[in-house]
């Protein structure tokens, strides 16, 4: 029996301890099957999108039947939502099923002790259930499938006798296709479903209306919706949009302002429509304003891009001091306000674009205040609520709606553009197909019926009203369509891409075969923009695209539905899929909460507060100000973002007893919001990140081809050494750094070790030399977390004299220091393009995250970028930085190698031997076999371009583009020692600062204990926590608690990830550093000088609480968390708690990776380089000692070293 599986069985005996609440017994099992079955799976080349597809290949794979645990799994599932209390036999037989399927699946037996506790036999299966005739929804997965029939499993009520369903005869083919797209153990939902009775082996056959293939990869209705076009029905469509370059046009640009003109005036207040507009108000149209623009307006008119522009000359003629001229300026500047450079840059806002903005503001205010109340639809403003979101697992949907009553008995979807206008006007079959799939939805999340919705296409153009219904044969034809598309998505995941593109291909899109002048002049010619170019990769290139697109569609799916890491919190499905005990585990969502509407001037709700309930000294939230949430009513266990509504928002404060949330649409009916009732919050997700990584690939594909052969490798990066700099820096090393990075034409890599001062020295003097060069170079300085790029902008303000700067991104991910540098309060009450380009001719730096720059490219419209430069590079993976270094300016020359580069040279700094990108696929996805990419550097796609650079410049022997900074100011020597030699090749050098020669400010006395000597004289030290002696846990009396302590068990109850014994020593260890410092009359303040880290959530709470019992001050707001969220901080102490208990556990804490030849630690060496004066682990050491990294580590230290408790 090998480690592993005894480690689970001594869990498996935990968990057996009679006084174990019942709920918590079930919770206990279930999570430690998901865990081996993630582990026996995780080398497996299928693809899972559920644990009951895990569980069924498992079980196939080693002969082991799957019934009994299909059954616990659905018994467990029922418990933790209290609809099921289990008798003592249940208990038995569940055990017995997770023991027994445990044994199989490691390929051994149970042990004899807990064997004796179970059941010899299993008992008699129960006669099975009579059949309902209807059922609304059931989950199966698939075993088997023929020419008409599936074959699978129920989840809620499993049989051993698989069920039977027809999917297709003779009659109706809508769902045939699915021969094609199933696969073993794939999830399916069977909607509206007809239990027909059957003669033979079968005795029953269901008969559902729509089959949903894949229901947890969430399709948006939107991108569904873009696959129906003039052309035809094609999924291949949703694959040739993947590659599309983000929309940019003035339709898009009137969509959107329509959009906030729908939001203004559903959010009018008809109590202040006559209210003269204040002295006070920024875009008041006061007698000043109104002459500049009179004066103006003949020179200017076709430069104005919000409220004065030439739309505004007839409002002041016909409407002037009107509400309604006053609402459509103000809701003409909130659109501005969203989206500034888009006004600012795109090509046909001109006074026809302004005409028609008027034109449709009218129309939509006028439906709102006429239509709406009109017999027949009766819409009610204080009913209305804006942008309602669902998730819809049945369908396998997700969608924000435009409009919906309070009852949800009104749908209004608002369409800017035009309706089919011939042979007469009505809507398009796209527009209603959402509309009847958001009915579809309000169907199975809320239980109303499609007769009792009316839904309307409002098309503001023209005006109308449509009311909508659609046929069930096209809404069927949609979902299998969806289907489809999850094909795609699967063969994607597969390796399959190759074949995909060449299947994508003009016939295959244009099923309808059209070849009229509507398709020939305007719909072909786009479609070919994004064909011509992937037919036409070759060699490298084309490794390179598809190798980097299999890979970014295996991390979107694990995003979405999980993936096979130990441990792992899962993807997005977790939200319905996992169960609520799990969720609060890993703090991932908050109940129990009493909402506060708070309204905005004009009575609109914008945010909301929340009271938080006591929930308990254990529990730690993983919420943080600017996280993006979900908020729903949650006032039964059964209540789940799946059957309610929910609203966007964003955290805008967060305090131990409420946080505030900031609406992403604001509402103007309070009533929406129920004061009597519960609320949850669950983190959002998007696809953005995946989605600009998709069009990065195709970016490279028509990049010019000076950057794309770069990339690729195809030349080396040019230099020019002719190039010298205007003054001295810090001092040499800093001088041959930033000369070596100007002198580099394309690019330049500088490895920063970590205190060696990348930000803020050499970033900081790069800036400053290239802003000499002359007075027009611009640069864009990014980074991929905020936290850098704060820092970037403290940096910047440190310059002397501090260069006009502007921040690009989200006010609450800002730094507070920083917001005033934010886009949108640099430019002000700027009403023009001419005065939008007067206010930033002058900026000549921008600074933002990465992701939040891929989002705003149209700032390349307007400013050409000489430098780029970005920090954090080693943790940003190549398809996200493609966007950005592909980038072109706005103008197109038809051939890419005519189109100027956005971005002239780009600089990366980053430290591949610290924390690379988060992927979730394994390393055997992610590795690369091609030998065309291997030799430009790229071996792994989890390792960032920075990493490949870095490589290709050895292979390329361009090594005067790479530089390393070697002193570092952070560690003392005593403390860097290690890594330095073991990760470094002893290239680091203390500067040396003060603290890095100074003994430590406490001495030892003759009258410490040996604890205390320790702590008091040790710089770097282990603390092996394991149960040798008693003296700290007194009571623990038995002689089974005792073993169990002493193997790292946790108790009865206890999460594995955390542990109670390191925490009290924690604790203890920071008592004494307080007391050490207090008797040397040193000043020392916790919270700002100590740091801990932990490899697990779960600990921080078990530390906080052992802090709270010693009553030590200021130690509440020590900073406790993740080495991921470390790094880039550092502390004066640093504690790191290693917490693991179990041997599988080790994986999660180490790993090891080759980089330069060594085998680097790269979460233990960020854990390590945290301390500047004292540096102390706490752990198992028997335990660490089978980990390699530890292992180095321990030999490393003396003996005096190690203290061992």
């Amino acid at each position: 029996m090998t480690e592993e599986i005894q480690d689970i069985f001594d869990e498996i005996r935990n968990i057996m301890q009679p006084d174990m609440d019942c709920t918590a017994r079930y919770h206990a099992l279930d999570a430690l099957l998901l865990r081996a079955l993630k582990d026996r799976t995780r080398h497996s080349p299928v693809d899972f999108t559920h644990t009951a597809a895990r569980l069924y290949w498992l079980c196939k794979q080693t002969g082991h039947p799957s019934h009994p645990l299909e059954v616990f799994r659905a018994r467990a599932g029922r418990i933790q939502k209290g609809l099921f209390l289990p008798n003592g036999e249940d208990e038995a037989y569940d055990l017995k099923a997770v023991c027994e399927g445990l044994a199989a699946f490691y390929q051994t037996h149970v042990p004899e002790d807990v064997q004796k506790r179970l059941p010899r036999h299993w008992r008699p299966a129960p006669t099975p259930a009579e059949k309902v005739s209807q059922a609304k929804r059931i989950r199966i997965t698939v075993h088997r499938w023929d020419e008409h029939f599936i074959y699978g499993k129920d989840h809620t009520h499993p049989t051993e006798q698989l069920l039977k369903v027809e999917y297709a005869d003779e009659t109706d083919r809508t769902f045939a296709d699915l021969k094609e797209q199933l696969y073993e153990g794939a999830q399916l939902n069977l909607l509206s479903v007809k239990t027909i009775k059957a003669e033979g082996a079968y005795p029953y056959v269901l008969k559902p209306e729509m089959l949903v293939l894949d229901p947890d990869f969430l399709i948006d209705i939107t991108a569904l919706c873009a696959c129906i076009k003039p052309y035809g029905y094609s999924a291949y469509t949703h694959l040739l949009n993947k590659f599309a370059p983000p929309a940019r046009s003035a339709a898009i640009q009137l969509g959107n302002a329509a959009n906030q003109f729908l939001d203004d005036c559903v959010n009018e207040n008809r109590d202040l429509e006559r209210a003269k507009t204040s002295e006070n108000e920024v875009f008041r149209l006061g007698s000043a304003e109104r002459e500049r623009f009179i004066q103006n307006r003949d020179l200017e008119r076709e430069d104005r891009a919000c409220p004065e522009s030439a739309g505004r000359e007839r409002f002041i003629q016909n409407a002037d001091g009107t509400a309604e001229t006053e609402l459509y300026l103000r809701s003409m500047q909130n659109s501005f306000r969203l989206s500034p450079l888009a006004w600012s840059t795109l090509p046909d806002i001109d006074r026809d674009f302004f005409n028609r903005c008027e034109m449709q503001f009218r129309h939509i205010r006028q439906t709102v205040r006429n239509s709406f109340s009109a017999a027949g639809i009766d819409i009610r403003q204080t009913e209305v609520e804006l942008e309602p979101s669902f998730l819809c697992e049945a369908l396998g949907l997700q969608g924000r709606m435009d409009l919906l009553t309070r009852n949800a008995d009104k749908l209004v979807e608002l369409k800017s553009g035009k309706a089919d206008e011939y042979p007469y006007r009505s809507p398009k079959d796209e527009h209603r197909l959402q509309m009847a799939l958001y009915k579809e939805i309000l169907y199975y999340n809320l239980d109303r019926r499609h007769e009792q919705v009316q839904s309307y296409l409002f098309y503001s153009r023209y005006p109308g009203l449509y009311a909508v219904d659609v046929p069930r044969s096209h809404i069927r034809r949609a979902m299998a369509l969806r289907n489809a598309i999850l094909h795609i998505e699967h063969r994607l995941r597969r390796g399959e891409s190759r074949a995909l593109i060449d299947e994508l291909t003009e016939e295959r899109l244009n099923v309808n075969g059209r070849g009229d002048r509507l398709y020939t002049r305007y719909l072909r010619p786009r479609m070919m923009e994004i064909l011509t170019p992937l037919h036409g990769m070759r060699g490298a290139e084309a490794d390179y695209f598809h190798r980097f697109l299999t890979f970014t569609a295996r991390e979107q799916f694990r995003a979405k539905v999980g993936d096979d890491r130990a441990d792992s919190p899962g993807g997005f499905s977790e939200t319905w899929c996992c169960d609520t005990l799990t969720k609060q585990q890993n703090g991932n969502i908050l109940t129990g909460l009493k909402l506060h509407p708070v309204p905005d001037e004009e009575g609109a709700i914008v945010r909301l507060d929340l009271k938080l309930p006591e929930y308990g000294e254990d529990f730690l939230p993983n919420f943080r100000q600017g996280d993006m949430v979900m908020l729903y009513e949650r006032n039964h266990e059964g209540d789940n973002v799946t059957n309610k509504q929910f609203f966007r928002c964003t955290i805008e404060e967060i305090h131990p007893e409420h946080m505030l949330l900031k609406l992403s649409y604001k509402q103007r009916n309070a009533g929406v919001f129920h004061p009597d009732s519960l609320y949850a919050i669950e983190p959002g997700y998007m696809d953005a990140t995946f989605n600009q990584a998709y069009s990065g690939l195709f970016s490279l594909l028509t990049a010019p081809r000076e950057r794309k052969e770069l990339l690729l490798g195809i030349r080396p990066p040019a230099t020019d050494p002719s190039v010298r700099l205007h003054r001295h820096y810090l001092n040499e090393e800093i001088d041959r750094i930033v000369l070596k990075a100007k002198q580099a034409r394309d690019y330049f890599l500088l490895v920063g070790p970590p205190g060696t001062g990348k930000t803020s020295v050499a970033l900081k003097s790069m800036v400053e030399e290239f802003l000499s060069d002359s007075p027009q170079k611009t640069l864009l300085l990014m980074a991929y977390t905020n936290r850098a790029v704060d820092e970037i902008c403290h940096t910047l303000s440190a310059i002397n004299p501090a260069p006009e700067y502007i921040r690009i991104g989200q006010e609450l991910n800002c730094a507070p220091d920083f917001r005033p540098r934010l886009m949108k309060h640099v430019i002000g009450d700027a009403t023009s393009r001419k005065e939008i380009y007067e206010k930033l001719a002058p900026v000549r730096v921008f600074a933002g995250t990465i992701s939040s720059l891929c989002s705003q490219t149209e700032l390349f419209s307007l400013k050409v970028i000489d430098v780029a430069i970005i920090d954090e590079a080693s943790q940003v993976l190549e398809p996200q930085l493609l966007p950005l270094l592909c980038a072109t300016t706005a103008v197109n020359r038809g051939d890419y190698n005519l189109n100027r580069l956005a971005i002239g040279k780009f600089i990366l700094i980053g430290d591949h031997k610290q924390l690379p990108a988060v992927v979730s696929q394994p390393r055997e996805m992610s590795r690369v076999t091609e030998d065309s990419l291997q030799a430009i550097g790229l071996t792994d796609c989890r390792n960032s371009l920075f990493e490949r650079l870095h490589r290709l410049s050895s292979l390329q022997g361009t090594k005067n583009i790479v530089e390393m900074l070697h002193r570092q100011g952070r560690m003392h020597p005593s403390i860097c020692e290690f890594v330095n030699r073991n990760y470094y090749n002893g290239g680091l050098d203390a500067v040396p600062l003060p603290h890095q020669q100074e003994p430590l400010a406490f001495g030892t006395r003759p009258d410490d204990d040996r604890w205390t000597a320790f702590v008091a004289g040790t710089r770097m030290a282990f603390i092996s926590v394991q149960a040798d002696e008693a003296e700290y846990y007194t009571k623990i009396e038995s002689k089974q608690e005792q073993t169990e302590l002493a193997q790292g068990l946790p108790n009865v109850g206890d999460s594995s990830k955390s542990n109670k014994r390191e925490a009290e020593t924690v604790a203890r260890l920071i008592h004494t550093l307080c007391q050490l410092y207090s008797r040397s009359g040193i000043p020392f303040s916790p919270c700002k000088q100590i740091g801990i880290i932990v490899p697990f959530r779960a600990q921080i709470a078990m530390i906080r609480k052992a802090l709270a019992e010693r009553h030590i001050p200021d130690t509440a707001d020590i900073t406790i968390d993740t080495v991921e969220r470390y790094q880039g901080s550092q502390r004066d102490i640093i504690i790191f708690s290693t917490t693991v208990s179990r041997p599988y556990q080790l994986s999660i804490l180490s790993e090891p990776v080759m980089t330069d030849g060594r085998e680097i630690d790269r979460k233990l060496n960020v854990a390590l380089t945290r301390a500047r004066k004292q540096f102390f682990m706490t752990g198992n050491e028997t335990l660490l000692r089978n980990c390699t990294a530890y292992r180095k580590f321990l030999d490393f230290l003396s003996k005096e070293q190690i203290l061992r408790l």
